[in-house]
C-alpha cells in the first residue's frame, strides 16, 4: 500500500510539474541561478566569443506581408549584428553558430532584436529539457550529455543537424529563430512568425557541414588536435572581408496562419521545423553590414527578446513547464544575467580578447577515453537492411539476436473435456488457479490441451510502467478498498426499492453514467448493439435457423404492417446476434449466465428495435420471448441479454482483441526488426506499454479475487476458457479488416442499417490510417522490390504466422510473405487500427453502459426465466442483481478504464522518428485529417439525442494504454 501511496504522489506531482503553476515558480529560480553564475564567475557566456558588427536594415519595397504596425515597405534601420560560436571561444570547433540582429545602432535600446542560430530546430524546447540540458553542462558537457540525448534523441538530431565545423565564414551559414512568436497583423488573423538570416547567395548553406566521422560523436566539439588555424579564424576573416566589401544578407520570415487542426505540440514546438512547402521563408529586409566594432565596444552591447515589436510580436504565452513556447520565457528573462555581465565589466573590467592560439595539445580527457557510446547509440536513423551499411548492419544483427532473447513467447493451454469431436466446453471440478496456466500432459487421456494466444514469458525491463502508468493501475487495484466502505452501507441500500437503489450510488463515484435515464427502453436497447460497447457483432439475418424458430405469427404487430419475415429479409430490415460462444463455459457459483439469441427489426422510425429473444441456443431449452410479452419479464430477458453480452465484449472483443492480440504483433517485432527498422519505428508508438498492461490484465485483473473474477459472471476460470474458445476456434487476422468484416457481416449497406455509428466513423478513421500507413511505406520503400528484398520485414511476417511464433491465421500475404506495398499497406492499417481506434471502440464507453449495473449487470444471480408464466416483477430482478461489493468494483474498474487518453492518434513522443524530420508532412497531414473527422463526429453528435463520441479522435488513444 506504502508504494501505490507513494506512486499515486509521484503521479500527481509530475502533473503539477506540467502545470502553469510549476513554470512560474520555475523560471526565476533558472533565472537567477544563470544570473549568479554570470556575476560569481569568470567563465564566458555563450555567445561571448563573437564579433559585433553594424551596418543597415532596409524592409523590402515589395513586401509579401499582412500589413501590420512594425515591417512597413522601404522602412530604415541601422543596425547591430554579432556572430558568435556558441559555447566555445574556438572558431574551429564543432560548434553552432550565432547571428544576432539589433535593429539599432545603440548598446541596449532597441525596437527589434532578433536572437538566431544555425539549424532550424533546438537541442532543447521547454524549460524542463533546458534545465536537463544546463545540469549536464554544468558537470562539464561533453560525455555527460549522452544521457540527456539519450533521454531526448530529437534533440540529439537536432544538435547533429545544427553543429558545423570548418565553415569559410559566419556570412555563409544560414541562422534560425527556431521558436515561433505571435504575429499580429492589422487584420487580425492568429499567426506565428519565424525569422532566419541567410546570404545573398544561398548556395554557400552547405559551407561547414560536418563529416560522418564527425557526427559519430558530436559531444566532443572540441577542435582536432592537429588543427592550425587560429581560434578567431572566423572572426579574423569577417573582419578581413568588410575591409574589402560590405557584406549582405537576406532576412526573412516565415509565417503560419493558425488552424482549428494544428496542435502546439507540433506547430509552436521548437522541436519540429515548419513545412517550407506550405509556409514558405518570405524575403522581409535586406541587411548590409559595413564596419566591424572594437571588442571592447561589442561587448558592451546587449541582445534581448524584451526587444519586440509589442504591437507585432509577442512571446507565445505558455502553458506549463513541458511546454514549447516556455522556453521563450528563460530567452526573454536572459535579459538579467546579461545586465549582470555588462555589470561586472564595469565593476571588474573586461577580460581579455582571446588569443590567437593555434597549438591544440589534444587534452587527456577521461570522458573520452571511457566513452565508447557514438551516434547510433543515441538514435538509429531508420533505413531498409538492405540499404544500410555495414557497420550498422552488425547493430541491427545484434539488436535482433538480443531480441529474442529478451522477447520469448508463452504458448498456454487450457484443458478441456476431450470428446470424439473436439473439446467439451464444460467446467472440470479441479481446475487449478487460472493463473497457472500450463501445457497439460499428453498422457492425461480426460482432458485436451486448447491453446490460448501466446504471450511474453517474462516482461522485459524495457516494458515496465511508467510511473504515471503504475499510478494509473494502483487507482484500479484500489477497487477493493472502495468496496469494503460501500458494504457499510449495503444494509442501507437494500432496504429501498426495486432498482432504483443503484441510483444512490453515484453520490461515491461523480457524475452518473449517461444510460441510465433510458436503459429501460426497447429503442436504447437496440440503439447499443450499434453505437454501444460491442458494436462490432451483429450480422444481417439472412434466414430462419432451426435452433431459432421464430415465426410470422410470434412477431405479429412488431413489424410494420404487411411485412413478413420473408420480406423483412429481402428488405435487409432484420438483424441478429448469436451468443453460441458463451455454451457450456464456466460461471461462478451462485451466477447464471444465458447464451442467447437476439433478433432486432429496423422500423419505419430507422431505429433499431429488438422483436425477439432467445435465453438459450435451443428451442427445448426456453421460449422466445418478445415485447408483447409482460414488461417486467421482458426487462428481465433483457436483462440476461445485456449480461451475456458483457462476457463477450469483456473477454473477446476488449481484452482478447484489444489487448493480447496487439500483444502478438508487439513480441514479433521486436524479435525481428531492429529499432533502425522504420517499421519499428512506426508501429512502436501504437506498441506502447501494451506487455505490461497485458501482463497486469494475466495477473492481477484476471485473477482468482480480481476485479473481473468478483464482477462477472464467468469468474476468471470462465474468462480463460472463453477466450481460448474465441482464439483458438474463430479468430483470425481477416476480422480486423473493417471493411470486409461488415462485408462478411452484411451491415456494410447504410441505407439498410442506419444509425450505425461505429461502422460509419471506424470505415472514416480506418480510410485515414490506411493513407498515413501508405505515405510511410513510399517514403521508405521506392518500390515492391525494396519490401521483397528487405528480409527484416520478411522474418517478421514469418515469425507471426508461425505455430512456434504468433500463430496468426489469414495474415495479409499468406504463406508468400510481404510480396508488395499494398500488402505491408493492409498490415499496417489493421494493426495500428486495432492498437488504437479498435481498443478505443470497446474500451472508452464503458463507464457510461456498465457504470449503471441494472443496464448491464457483470453477473446476475438468479436462473434465467425459461417460461413466459413465472411471475418475474422488477423487485425479483432486483435481488437477481450483484451485491453492492461486486456492483461497486465494476462501477470503479469501468471508470477508471474509460478516462480520456492523454496521447490521442496522431500525436506522438517526441523521439517519433527523431532523424528523419521528412517524415513529418505526413504526420501532418494525418492529424490534419483526423482533425477534419474530429469536427464531421462532433457536427454528427451535435444533432443526436444520444451522441457516439467513442471514435472521436480526441477520445482515440495511439495505443491501448495512452
Amino acid at each position: 500500500m506504502f508504494e501505490a501511496l507513494r506512486d499515486i504522489f509521484v503521479l500527481n506531482c509530475a502533473r503539477f510539474r506540467r502545470s502553469r503553476t510549476f513554470m512560474i515558480l520555475m523560471r526565476p529560480l533558472l533565472i537567477t541561478l544563470i544570473t549568479l553564475n554570470s556575476i560569481f564567475t569568470r567563465e564566458r557566456m555563450s555567445h561571448e566569443n563573437g564579433l559585433v558588427v553594424r551596418g543597415q536594415v532596409r524592409i523590402r519595397d515589395n513586401l509579401d506581408l499582412p500589413s501590420n504596425g512594425f515591417f512597413t515597405p522601404g522602412r530604415t534601420f541601422q543596425c547591430r549584428m554579432r556572430h558568435a560560436s556558441v559555447s566555445f571561444i574556438d572558431d574551429a570547433a564543432l560548434v553552432v553558430r550565432a547571428a544576432s540582429i539589433k535593429f539599432s545602432d545603440e548598446n541596449v535600446k532597441s525596437p527589434f532584436d532578433m536572437l538566431m542560430n544555425n539549424g532550424n530546430t533546438t537541442p532543447f524546447w521547454n524549460m524542463d529539457t533546458f534545465w536537463q540540458f544546463m545540469r549536464c553542462r554544468m558537470k562539464g558537457g561533453r560525455a555527460a550529455l549522452i544521457e540527456y540525448f539519450r533521454r531526448n534523441p530529437r534533440c540529439y538530431m537536432n544538435v547533429r543537424d545544427a553543429v558545423r565545423r570548418d565553415a569559410k565564414s559566419f556570412a555563409n551559414l544560414f541562422y534560425y529563430s527556431q521558436i515561433p512568436l505571435e504575429f499580429h497583423a492589422f487584420d487580425g488573423v492568429r499567426r506565428y512568425a519565424k525569422f532566419r538570416l541567410i546570404p545573398v547567395d544561398p548556395g554557400a548553406e552547405r559551407d561547414g557541414v560536418p563529416s560522418d566521422e564527425d557526427l559519430r560523436k558530436p559531444w566532443f566539439q572540441e577542435a582536432r588536435s592537429h588543427e592550425a588555424r587560429s581560434r578567431n579564424y572566423l572572426k579574423d576573416e569577417y573582419v578581413d572581408r568588410l575591409h574589402r566589401e560590405n557584406v549582405r544578407y537576406r532576412f526573412q520570415i516565415q509565417l503560419l496562419d493558425w488552424e482549428e487542426s494544428m496542435d502546439r505540440e507540433y506547430e509552436l514546438n521548437s522541436l519540429y521545423p515548419w513545412d517550407e512547402e506550405l509556409y514558405p521563408w518570405r524575403d522581409l529586409a535586406e541587411v548590409t553590414i559595413i564596419e566591424p566594432m572594437s571588442y571592447a565596444d561589442g561587448n558592451e552591447c546587449l541582445f534581448s527578446l524584451r526587444h519586440l515589436p509589442a504591437d507585432v510580436l509577442r512571446i507565445v504565452r505558455a502553458e506549463g513547464f513541458e511546454d514549447g513556447p516556455s522556453i521563450d520565457y528563460l530567452r526573454h528573462g536572459g535579459w538579467w544575467p546579461r545586465r549582470a555581465r555588462l555589470l561586472m565589466y564595469r565593476l571588474r573590467g573586461q577580460k581579455e580578447p582571446i588569443p590567437d592560439q593555434r597549438d591544440r595539445t589534444a587534452a587527456q580527457n577521461a570522458d573520452r577515453t571511457i566513452s565508447t557510446v557514438d551516434s547510433d547509440d543515441i538514435y538509429m536513423r531508420p533505413a531498409l537492411p538492405q540499404k544500410d551499411n555495414p557497420r550498422r548492419s552488425l547493430e541491427r544483427a545484434r539488436q535482433i539476436e538480443e531480441g529474442r532473447g529478451l522477447y520469448q513467447y508463452y504458448h498456454g493451454f487450457i484443458r478441456t473435456e476431450a470428446t470424439p469431436t473436439g473439446p467439451r466446453w464444460t467446467p472440470q471440478p479441479h481446475y487449478e488457479q487460472v493463473f497457472d496456466i500450463y501445457e497439460a500432459d499428453p498422457d492425461e487421456r480426460a482432458t485436451v490441451p486448447v491453446p490460448l494466444p501466446p504471450f511474453i514469458r517474462k516482461l522485459p525491463p524495457a516494458e515496465q510502467y511508467s510511473q504515471y502508468i503504475q499510478g494509473r493501475l494502483y487507482k484500479i487495484l484500489g477497487a477493493s478498498v472502495l468496496s469494503v466502505l460501500l458494504s457499510y452501507v449495503e444494509k442501507w441500500l437494500t432496504g429501498r426499492q426495486g432498482l432504483s437503489v443503484y441510483r444512490h450510488l453515484y453520490a461515491l463515484y461523480g457524475n452518473k453514467p449517461t444510460v441510465m435515464d433510458y436503459w429501460r427502453q426497447d429503442g436504447e436497447f437496440g440503439r447499443q448493439r450499434l453505437a454501444g460497447l460491442n458494436p462490432t457483432i451483429i450480422r444481417r439475418f439472412d434466414e430462419v435457423p432451426s435452433k431459432f424458430p421464430i415465426t410470422d405469427a410470434l412477431l405479429d404487430g412488431l413489424l410494420a404492417a404487411g411485412e413478413t419475415i420473408e420480406s423483412a429479409i429481402k428488405a435487409k430490415r432484420l438483424y441478429w446476434r448469436d451468443y453460441a460462444m458463451l455454451e457450456g463455459i464456466s460461471v461462478k457459483e451462485g451466477c447464471y449466465l444465458a447464451h442467447p439469441i437476439a433478433l432486432f427489426y429496423v422500423d419505419q422510425d430507422t431505429r433499431l428495435m429488438p422483436v425477439a429473444i432467445q435465453l438459450f441456443q435451443s428451442p427445448d431449452q426456453g421460449p422466445i420471448f418478445t415485447p408483447k410479452d409482460d414488461p417486467e419479464l421482458w426487462l428481465a430477458v433483457k436483462s440476461f441479454t445485456q449480461s451475456a453480452d458483457a462476457q463477450i465484449h469483456e473477454v473477446v472483443e476488449h481484452l482478447l482483441h484489444g489487448h493480447l492480440i496487439v500483444e502478438i504483433f508487439d513480441i514479433a517485432m521486436n524479435r525481428t526488426l531492429p529499432s533502425a527498422h522504420p517499421i519499428h519505428k512506426m508501429l512502436t508508438p501504437h506498441m506502447e506499454f501494451t506487455m505490461a498492461v497485458n501482463d497486469s490484465a494475466r495477473t492481477k485483473m484476471l485473477a482468482p479475487g480480481g476485479p473481473i473474477d468478483r464482477s462477472m459472471a464467468v469468474g476468471a476460470k470462465g474468462a480463460f476458457e472463453l477466450m481460448a474458445r474465441a482464439w483458438w476456434e474463430q479468430w483470425d487476422y481477416g476480422q480486423h479488416n473493417i471493411p470486409q468484416d461488415l462485408k462478411n457481416r452484411g451491415v456494410d449497406d447504410t441505407d439498410a442499417l442506419p444509425h450505425y455509428h461505429w461502422r460509419d466513423d471506424a470505415l472514416r478513421i480506418w480510410a485515414i490510417i490506411e493513407r498515413y500507413a501508405a505515405g510511410m511505406v513510399d517514403h521508405f520503400y521506392d518500390d515492391d522490390n525494396d519490401v521483397i528484398e528487405d528480409w527484416e520485414i520478411q522474418a517478421f511476417h514469418t515469425e507471426m504466422r508461425s505455430p512456434d511464433g504468433g500463430n496468426v491465421r489469414n495474415l495479409p500475404g499468406g504463406q508468400d510473405g510481404f510480396r508488395d506495398k499494398a500488402t505491408l499497406v493492409e498490415f499496417l492499417t489493421q494493426m495500428i487500427y486495432m492498437a488504437s481506434a479498435g481498443h478505443a471502440a470497446v474500451n472508452n464507453g464503458q463507464y457510461d453502459y456498465y457504470g449503471f449495473v441494472p443496464n448491464t449487470p457483470g453477473a446476475i444471480y438468479m436462473p434465467p426465466p425459461r417460461s413466459k408464466d413465472l411471475d418475474y416483477t422488477e423487485k425479483t430482478l432486483a435481488r437477481a442483481m450483484p451485491p453492492f461489493k461486486a456492483a461497486s468494483i465494476q462501477i470503479l474498474m469501468v471508470r477508471l478504464l474509460s478516462r480520456q487518453t492523454e496521447m490521442p492518434l496522431g500525436r506522438f513522443h517526441t523521439n517519433f522518428f527523431a532523424g528523419t524530420q521528412s517524415v513529418l508532412p505526413i504526420v501532418a497531414r494525418f492529424r490534419g485529417e483526423l482533425h477534419d473527422l474530429q469536427k464531421q463526429i462532433d457536427a454528427r453528435n451535435a444533432g443526436l439525442e444520444r451522441p457516439y463520441p467513442y471514435l472521436a479522435p480526441d477520445q482515440v488513444a495511439c495505443s491501448i494504454t495512452a
